[in-house]
């Protein structure tokens, strides 16, 4: 009976903000409905596909790439978590799934979110605990393959993880995943608003190196240099566009220049 009311106040949750997720209370607790998303494009999957075959040899499934099953992943999703749970991550506890949503406990708001209050100068600071969290994530033998600020989120001065979608790790290497998920927080930590390019490669350039000084596997950092190797490639090829484009063009030389720096030493 407890499930049937959370789908239904899910649900209106959903339709009633015209969202994929959407923040409710129900019986003075508040929970996160979520539905299924629609998926990637073919041109992003068969691009992600063509890189992991390229830069690491590894062989992707389009249909894993293009996350086109919205029911399988909400059950995978579940599946991570309560696997996750169990191993003692901090992760939403998951209250119900049905085949259009899926009902997960309120971890608070996400670290992308908390960072717009602080200075510029003081995001190294603001994002090392985060970092240091993923270090020790990656420690366990976890991945994330979502690990972007927007799916980390705080509570009670307490660090959480969400969304788990990816199933690209049942295909991939684990030191791969991982370093995946480095770039991935990286990435989005430097694409937030107001940030100079100078600006955000030294940001990056900080978060790299504060990973790479853990020290982390040997492996996830040979996956970081043959994935800089294919980075500078595609940043040769892409130079006369670079003061042209906007800034989802400008971040793979900001990408490129952190990287540069820090494996270098």
């Amino acid at each position: 009976m407890r499930g049937m009311k959370l789908i239904q106040a899910a649900c209106h949750a959903l339709a009633e903000n015209n969202a994929r997720v959407a923040i409710f209370s129900l019986d003075g607790e508040r929970h996160v409905a979520k539905a299924p998303g629609d998926g990637r494009g073919w041109a992003q999957a068969l691009l992600l596909k063509a890189f992991c075959r390229l830069a690491f040899g590894c062989s992707v499934p389009l249909a894993s790439l293009r996350l086109v099953n919205g029911q399988a992943r909400l059950e995978h999703e579940a599946t991570r978590l309560r696997h996750l749970a169990a191993a003692g991550e901090s992760v939403p506890r998951v209250r119900v799934v049905e085949p259009d949503c899926m009902v997960l406990e309120y971890v608070g708001n996400t670290v992308e979110q908390s960072l717009q209050a602080v200075p510029h100068a003081q995001y190294a600071d603001f994002l090392a605990p985060a970092l240091e969290d993923l270090v020790r994530f990656h420690a366990a033998g976890h991945w994330h393959g979502g690990a972007q600020i927007k799916n980390l989120t705080l509570l009670d001065n307490r660090l959480y993880r969400i969304d788990f979608e990816e199933d690209v790790g049942a295909y991939l290497p684990l030191p791969l995943m991982q370093a995946f998920d480095l770039v991935l927080f990286v990435n989005s930590c430097t694409l937030l608003c107001g940030m100079g390019e100078t600006a955000s490669v030294e940001l990056a350039t900080a978060l790299f190196r504060r990973y790479l000084q853990a020290p982390p596997d040997a492996a996830v950092r040979a996956i970081l240099l043959r994935g800089l190797r294919a980075l500078s490639v595609v940043c040769t090829l892409l130079s006369p566009l670079r003061n042209r484009r906007g800034r989802s063009l400008k971040r793979i030389f900001i990408l490129r220049d952190a990287l540069s720096v820090v494996l270098a030493a």
